[in-house]
């Protein structure tokens, strides 16, 4: 039977979770093991991804990934057209002109909701190439190759936007850590912008986890003494930034704020959010809304505040339209991963000898296709010089011979280079005069020893360019203008143009 089973694994800025669930066709998501893991002085991210996936019994599965909202930047942008395929063509464009940002750094994904004026409002988020890269080597090194690369926090608000049925349209959601804070803004239950806050609640003496699989509505506790008073930097913070954002008085002054997460430092967060900015903070514990299939057969207590966001992640499943996956253009995975590597082996070698046949029939086709052009254009020559004669088996040889005949035809006589023929001097007077030049010639006489050249153009400087040129010939002693006169017919200058041909 086929292995359906798939790590979801958050890796934020102090801890990483994993959370292996089975993905049934029919049924909802079955977890099947979770461990989290502290980082500390005495445990690097290596050590302790080593030991998630070890307790997971995870490497080498199907994986999906969130790193913390930190290591991201994001752009808020409008485009007049709704069009979603033509939104994201010129997207990088637009991302490159509204800041310092360039395709060369940074790789994107956005999300994308319809505005009111029939435009598109979009949530860029763009991180380093460098820093995926890193990530990727990383997770590679332990048989890791994700379908997915995302933000700690924001699967978990899309899951809350769907399905948590108390949740109101527009308000703000917070993902809180001990640096900093993630703050997302909703608006009809769609993510409009993404900020991240300068703020956290430190490691506060509230902070360990709860026990319990799901809770219900917590009550407003008053916080704890030593509660720090970054409790109330982080309310400023939010002020602050939903009038950057230019949110709506009615909902700014008053505003819906919930906690993404359920740990006792948050619960004591929301009194001080509903006392500072006479907010409606509402409980986001979401265990009891989201579908898994064997929640009440976990051995033990589910850990609340730690593997929430894996969690997220796998309810929030990589086929879903709206997710927000980072992988994309260079870092865009490629099949079915490191666990059928001679599969896709065999596919590039089949995939080389399709191109390596089809260049070569097409290197055919393209040579055979000339062949008839130039047979086609030998036939139009034969005919034009050769108008009452009829093909040989060889039409070029025949002509070939022709040409040397007329060339020794037309040479111009006694006293001068033999080599020199008429088709000559016409092939020089036309390679010297500039094709730029608008000038039509009327007649050409030879008299062996000079030629006239007589012809309209359309300025008196044009005449003087063209006796410039053609005394740089070394085929004629002397140029001169014979008439340069205005034609009061035809308005253009007709002139007369006189080469006296060197003698031996």
């Amino acid at each position: 039977m086929a292995d359906t089973s798939i790590l979801a694994l958050d890796i934020s800025d102090d801890a990483v979770g994993g959370v292996l669930y089975s993905e049934g066709k029919r049924s909802a998501p079955a977890i099947l093991a979770t461990h989290f893991r502290q980082l500390n002085g005495d445990t690097d991210l290596g050590t302790a991804l080593a030991e998630v996936l070890d307790r997971c019994g995870a490497r080498g599965k199907r994986c999906l990934v969130s790193f913390g909202a930190s290591h991201f930047h994001y752009r808020l942008l409008h485009l007049p057209f709704s069009d979603q395929k033509k939104v994201r063509s010129v997207l990088p464009y637009e991302l490159e002109d509204s800041s310092s940002t360039s395709d060369e750094d940074f790789v994107f994904d956005c999300l994308l909701e319809a505005a009111e004026d029939g435009g598109t409002d979009v949530v860029a988020v763009l991180v380093k190439k460098e820093t995926m890269r890193t990530w990727l080597d990383l997770l590679l090194t332990h048989g890791l190759d994700p379908e997915l690369v995302t933000v700690t926090g924001i699967p978990a608000a899309q899951l809350i936007c769907r399905k948590h049925q108390t949740a109101p349209d527009d308000g703000v959601l917070l993902h809180l850590t001990s640096h900093r804070s993630l703050l997302i803004l909703l608006q009809k239950r769609t993510i409009r912008a993404i900020r991240i806050l300068g703020s956290g609640l430190g490691a506060t003496k509230g902070s360990g986890l709860t026990s319990g699989l799901s809770q219900g509505e917590s009550p407003l506790v008053k916080p704890d003494p030593a509660f720090p008073s970054a409790a109330k930097r982080l309310a400023i913070d939010i002020a602050n930034t939903l009038l950057a954002l230019q949110v709506p008085d009615t909902q700014r002054r008053e505003p819906s704020i919930g906690l993404i997460g359920s740990t006792p430092a948050q619960q004591q967060l929301r009194y001080v959010l509903a006392q500072e900015l006479q907010a409606d903070v509402f409980d986001t514990a979401w265990l009891p809304f989201v579908e898994i299939d064997n929640q009440n057969k976990l051995d033990g207590p589910w850990p609340q505040g730690s593997l929430d966001q894996a969690l997220a992640l796998a309810c929030c499943l990589p086929k879903d339209r709206e997710r927000l996956n980072l992988r994309t253009g260079e870092f865009a995975r490629q099949g079915g991963g490191l666990s059928r590597p001679l599969k896709f082996g065999a596919l590039a070698v089949a995939a080389l000898l399709c191109v390596a046949v089809f260049s070569q029939v097409f290197d055919y086709q393209t040579k055979k296709q000339q062949l008839a052009e130039q047979t086609k254009l030998i036939a139009s020559l034969y005919e034009a010089t050769l108008p009452d004669a009829r093909p040989g088996p060889d039409p070029l040889k025949e002509l070939q011979v022709k040409v040397n005949e007329l060339r020794e035809t037309a040479t111009i006589g006694t006293g001068h280079d033999p080599s020199v023929s008429i088709v000559k001097l016409l092939a020089d007077i036309s390679g010297r005069i500039e094709p730029s030049l608008k000038v039509s010639f009327e007649r050409f006489v030879y008299d062996r020893k000079t030629i006239r050249i007589r012809g309209l153009t359309d300025t008196f400087n044009t005449v003087d360019v063209m006796k410039q040129a053609l005394e740089q010939s070394p085929l004629y002693s002397e140029v001169s203008i014979g008439s340069a006169n205005m034609s009061q017919k035809e308005q253009l200058v007709r002139f007369e143009l006189k080469l006296d041909l060197n003698v031996l």
